[in-house]
């Protein structure tokens, strides 16, 4: 709340003067971003030049009227709030996989404990809430008698970080009709202050005790909030969002070396979630659900626009390919010094990942498109088993392998994802209850998502996402009641 206090202080100073003296002793401080000549330069360019046309591309709360989906959200009663796809996939897919109380009232009191954040997050977008008084009566009707210590505390975690980001939410009413340049980004002065920061403004809420203790369970609910934000890299400078973790770590810059080194170290910090033998380590099983599933759920729910940012810039992935994505580090320590600057290290351990071939066959635009991947073994077996439609490996690697390769355009790429969307969205529903959350869905789809990352899907994403860097207003990507 200091830090946030902090950014208040900020947007206060950088209304009235241009005066840039106090910086020198800010604990956070906007700048003008760093751009290179390349190919994250001129994404910014075009953006500049008004190539979205004063419109964003990015989402907000949509239903999905896909057959698909409708029959989906029918088999497993969700209506309304609920049968949105980011709160599906947020609550009932990836939030149910994630709990440690398998098909009990436990497991049904921490989803609704995660149900919680997306309900505050969009509050303000429903029309038949009114006010604040629901959060309220709902934190009652949460107050059960005799709940365990743990679920007491998890509730605790919960409503204290509720707290948090309903003072952030409030705190950017007051600018929200303050026009931004687009070009601004926020930075921090010290690496563990902004770590805990942004642990807080994750959405792991519910999850606190299945992260370690100190500061590795502090870096993982950052990371969460870490590798969503690649995703919104552009949204965040257009709403001046406070928090965007990349550009805190790469320190305003959007310069390609600079994004280049920051991808490196999340993956390196990603790769800590796998053991040896190419499992989830069973500690942090949770975490890794939780985190990993971000990918899946940006791809599928209606609210991001990732795959129209990765058809801007898919060449590019070529380039995050080509870093050491195989290093693996526990600690935002491990990867930056206390002021950001990333530290490079030599040796150290290596991930082992265990991979089978998986054949692909997709039409595109009339034309038939085969190959062969070497994916993770857990992805592929639930595959070969019929526990995970290869209609998802298309949508979610090998369409966008097709266009990283040259072999469809960009327009037939866009055109085929939109015409699968909903339906991607609703086999991945499907998938885990039909598994009844069983752990081996969860690691394949935990090792999907890494494939992205090693494959550097998300980079690309991340670097066409600089399209949306225009004039905008301050935390304009949600509404402010």
């Amino acid at each position: 709340m200091a830090l946030n206090d902090a950014i208040v202080d900020a947007r206060e100073r950088s209304g009235v003067s241009p005066e840039r003296a106090w910086h020198a002793s800010a604990e956070v401080y906007p700048q003008p971003v760093k751009v290179g000549r390349d190919r994250a330069g001129a994404v910014f360019a075009a953006a500049r030049a008004g190539a979205n046309q004063g419109h964003s591309t990015k989402s907000h709360l949509t239903e999905c009227p896909h057959s698909a989906w409708q029959e989906m959200a029918r088999v497993h009663g969700l209506r309304g709030f609920n049968a949105l796809p980011v709160v599906t996939l947020g609550c009932y897919a990836f939030g149910l996989q994630a709990v440690p109380f398998a098909d009990s009232w436990e497991g049904d009191y921490l989803v609704s404990l995660y149900h919680l954040f997306y309900l505050e997050y969009n509050m303000d977008t429903i029309e038949s809430l009114g006010s604040n008084r629901l959060m309220a009566d709902l934190q009652r009707v949460l107050d059960f008698p005799g709940l365990s210590d743990e679920l007491r505390l998890r509730r605790l975690h919960t409503l204290c970080d509720m707290a948090f980001f309903d003072g952030k939410r409030r705190s950017e009413a007051l600018f929200k009709d303050e026009v931004t340049d687009g070009i601004s980004a926020w930075t921090f002065r010290d690496r563990d202050r902004w770590r805990d920061f942004k642990a807080a403004d994750s959405g792991s809420f519910p999850y606190y005790l299945s992260h370690p203790a100190g500061p590795m369970g502090r870096n993982d609910l950052m990371i969460s909030g870490l590798a969503t934000d690649w995703l919104d890299i552009g949204t965040d400078l257009r709403n001046s969002e406070s928090g965007n973790s990349v550009l805190a770590l790469t320190k305003a810059s959007i310069d390609c070396r600079d994004l280049l080194d920051a991808y490196e170290r999340t993956v390196w910090m990603l790769n800590d979630y796998w053991a040896d033998d190419g499992d989830i380590k069973q500690e942090r099983y949770a975490a890794c659900v939780i985190t990993l599933g971000v990918m899946t759920w940006a791809a599928t729910n209606h609210r991001h626009d990732i795959w129209r940012y990765y058809a801007l810039a898919a060449d590019t992935s070529h380039d995050a390919a080509r870093r050491d994505l195989g290093s693996i580090h526990s600690l935002l320590s491990d990867c930056y010094t206390d002021t950001f600057t990333p530290i490079k290290t030599s040796g150290g351990r290596k991930l082992t990942v265990p991979r089978s071939k998986l054949s692909f066959s997709v039409t595109v635009n009339g034309a038939e498109h085969t190959g062969d991947l070497m994916l993770h073994e857990a992805l592929v077996q639930v595959v070969v088993d019929g526990k995970l439609p290869m209609d998802v490996i298309n949508h979610m690697i090998v369409l966008a392998k097709l266009l990283k390769d040259g072999r469809i355009t960009a327009a037939e790429f866009v055109s085929w994802i939109d015409g699968n969307y909903c339906q991607n969205a609703a086999t991945i529903a499907h998938a885990f209850h039909a598994a009844n959350f069983a752990r081996e869905i969860g690691v394949a789809l935990c090792a999907l998502a890494m494939e992205m990352w090693w494959n550097g899907f998300c980079y690309a994403a991340g670097v066409g996402s600089l399209i949306e860097a225009q004039p905008g207003r301050v935390g304009h990507d949600r509404e402010h009641g």
